[in-house]
């Protein structure tokens, strides 16, 4: 991987008994992750369009017994595209995702949506890497967005010499 996991998380405070939902979770490294930091009170709701990655986070929580790991099939790039309440998130992560998608502007309202008054949300993307074939969302097109759809813009984190990383606030 480009970015650095573990890097980015030891950056962060994730307080126990937080409310996550990792974006796009992919095979769900973020999201297992998380897992320790928000520990048996939290939850972590893994979220991914694709259902072949939703069965391999499903199977990796179950063998390392993290009972706090919620796999979930759906779509970002719909409002109202995750089945959850809104103002249920203590955080959001968005990591590699939203050079992904089409209109970026709705994964943001997802987010806002799903999010409590004070959540963060946390975005990585690749910056500048030198894989073939990456699509990049450029750092000042992520912040326009951001903010055009009410987020407040609370630091940068370090995600490695390929990637950039922000946290938001709803």
């Amino acid at each position: 991987m480009i970015d650095a996991p573990h890097k980015i998380l030891a950056q962060l405070v994730i307080h126990p008994g937080a409310c996550v939902i990792d974006f796009g979770a992919g095979f769900g490294t973020y999201s297992l992750l998380l897992s320790d930091m928000v520990g048996p009170k939290g939850s972590v709701f893994a979220v991914d369009v694709q259902s072949h990655l939703i069965d391999q986070i499903k199977k990796s929580a179950n063998d390392k017994g993290k009972k706090n790991v919620y796999p979930m099939h759906a779509d970002v790039e719909k409002l109202g595209g995750v089945p959850l309440n809104s103002d249920v998130a203590d955080y959001i992560f968005i990591v590699n995702v939203l050079n992904e998608v089409d209109d970026k502007r709705i994964v943001f309202e997802e987010a806002k949506r799903l999010l409590k008054n004070s959540g963060h949300l946390v975005v990585v993307e690749h910056a500048n890497t030198p894989l073939p074939g990456i699509k990049e969302f450029k750092l000042n097109e992520c912040e326009a967005v951001a903010k055009n759809i009410g987020f407040n813009k609370i630091e940068k984190v370090d995600a490695g010499e390929f990637a950039y990383g922000i946290i938001y606030q709803a």
